[in-house]
């Protein structure tokens, strides 16, 4: 665990890091809540990190609950290329790295949430079955469908150009 200070609410917030299953360095922010009977994991949405999520997690912890939220790898603090995966499993192994490391540390319930593009990396993450503790999850506003219609030639241009 990295730096650690102490939230307006007194929830404790902290930085630390894990590797994901290649050995990439995943940053994340945890915000402790004593004796919380639930702690949420977040992955949060393209372009964003964790410290985006510091108002969720004051929230939460008011209800006493806690709240875990990772920067995908080209985000935030983590390790890679800014946005960039060489492969989409690549997001799901992070995000199964990190709830599995939050239920490590967790002493509740731990419900996953991802947020906008998270909400798919989640939604992978749940149907790969790599949750093996995971009861129920939260997907917030998950970018499943395009609210327009791509044009079919910009379709076919990102198909030549591919």
């Amino acid at each position: 665990m990295g730096s650690v200070t102490l939230a307006p609410d007194g929830a404790l917030a902290a930085k630390g890091f894990i590797n994901s299953a290649d050995g990439t360095r995943l940053a994340y922010r945890s915000w402790a809540t004593s004796g919380a009977g639930v702690t949420f994991a977040v992955v949060h949405g393209l372009g964003e990190h964790s410290g985006r999520y510091q108002r969720f997690a004051d929230g939460m912890a008011r209800h006493g609950m806690a709240t875990y939220a990772i920067d995908l790898r080209g985000h935030g603090e983590s390790d890679g290329r800014r946005g960039h995966v060489d492969s989409w499993s690549q997001w799901v192994d992070d995000s199964a790295a990190f709830v599995n490391h939050v239920e490590s540390q967790a002493s509740g319930e731990v419900v996953p949430l991802g947020h906008s593009f998270g909400g798919v990396v989640m939604l992978s993450t749940v149907r790969s079955g790599r949750l093996a503790k995971a009861r129920r999850f939260v997907l917030s506003s998950p970018a499943l469908k395009l609210k327009v219609k791509v044009p079919a030639w910009k379709t076919l241009l990102g198909k030549i150009m591919a």
